[in-house]
């Protein structure tokens, strides 16, 4: 028959006295072969300390939240370094949101092409069409950022004979093995092209053919002479001298009569005093030149040719009377007098007159005024 096993006493045993320790002993020792026998069909599991498992289980959650840790501060660092690499590397995105930004934005200057035969207006174009380019690379600082885009943008915009004269150097260029790497240098290379000692010298016989005409104005005669002697390298001494010789001539008998005269090296001042008597001829001019005369049509009348006859006293008179006009209107202009040609006094305050009223008097002639007052003839007086 089997043994059946049954579980020890719930009630606790005395062990608080020697002797009651000594009875639990030897109940427990009684009953250590059904103990025995009962552990052999219990499992491994149920047998383990359950604090033991608590604290297995408690290392790993440590070592598990410690490796946790350690990759959260890789991955925040593997985040640092990515983001400090964007933010060195232009941002793709933005230009793709704003497709129109890096477009040139300055219209573009006109090719230059090099066809003009004078040299002196072909280096103005190439100088104006240089500083457009500066000017437009200046603005679109954004679309042209390199050199190489700079270079060909100027190639770009030379034509006719100025790109067949610089064709090996644009194709150097464009496969990158040009010398010329900057816009400086390719600059350089063309100032010797259309720049050169042909301008400086068609400047120089335009400077010597230069007059002022009759009916231009000072100022435009100056501009023309500034620019063609800066064209040749005139030093501002002889652009003084040549300002002197190429006015007009009341301009240059002002200069004459000029009591206190500037240096011979101040153009600008000698440009002001010739600017000063040039307003006051023409205002001069305006206020006491003859007043203006309705002309009307007249009838057509046939014209009957005569010979002339030998010592007309009608067309000399004429002649004379057109003469004496010409001769008065300029004296109005410079302010001479009209009897002894000096300027500082009218006709009316002339001694030289005076003195020879004061002769003919003496002999008995009496002045007959003429003309329009100004031309004064003379003749006997009656009595």
């Amino acid at each position: 028959m089997a043994h059946t096993f049954q579980p020890p006493s719930t009630t606790p045993a005395d062990v608080s006295t020697p002797q009651g320790l000594r009875n639990h002993i030897r109940t427990v020792f009684a009953d250590w072969p059904r103990l025995a026998h009962e552990l052999l069909h219990v499992a491994d599991e149920r047998l383990r300390d359950p604090s033991l498992n608590f604290d297995a289980e408690l290392q790993n959650e440590v070592a598990a939240r410690h490796a946790l840790e350690i990759q959260s501060r890789e991955q925040v660092q593997m985040i640092a370094n990515q983001q400090l690499q964007l933010s060195q590397v232009p941002d793709i995105t933005t230009k793709s949101k704003h497709p129109y930004q890096p477009r040139q934005t300055f219209k573009n200057p006109k090719p230059f092409k090099a066809e003009t035969v004078s040299a002196l207006t072909r280096k103005d174009e190439y100088c104006a069409w240089k500083q457009d380019l500066q000017f437009c690379w200046a603005i679109d600082s954004t679309a042209l950022d390199t050199e190489r885009k700079k270079l060909f943008h100027m190639v770009s915009l030379l034509k006719g004979k100025a790109r067949q004269k610089q064709r090996k150097d644009i194709d150097d260029i464009i496969q990158d093995k040009s010398a010329y790497t900057t816009t400086e240098l390719f600059f350089e290379k063309l100032d010797s092209f259309h720049i050169s000692v042909e301008s400086e010298r068609e400047a120089a016989l335009q400077f010597d053919k230069l007059k002022m005409q009759g009916k231009q104005g000072f100022l435009a005669f100056y501009a023309q002479l500034e620019y063609l002697g800066n064209a040749c390298y005139k030093s501002p001494q002889g652009m003084v001298l040549a300002m002197k010789q190429k006015v007009t001539e009341e301009l240059r008998l002002m200069f004459l009569r000029d009591g206190n005269p500037c240096a011979n090296d101040d153009l600008d001042g000698w440009k002001r005093k010739f600017q000063v008597w040039y307003q006051n001829c023409r205002e001069y001019e305006y206020y006491n030149g003859a007043p203006t005369k309705v002309i009307y049509p007249r009838p057509f009348v046939a014209s009957t040719s005569t010979q002339p006859t030998p010592n007309d006293s009608t067309k000399l008179d004429t002649f004379r009377t057109q003469n004496r006009k010409q001769q008065r209107q300029r004296e109005l202009r410079l302010g001479l007098c009209h009897y002894c040609k000096k300027s500082g006094h009218s006709v009316w305050e002339c001694e030289a007159k005076k003195q020879a009223d004061t002769k003919r008097a003496a002999r008995g002639y009496l002045p007959i005024f003429q003309g329009d007052g100004y031309n004064q003839a003379f003749g006997r007086g009656y009595f």
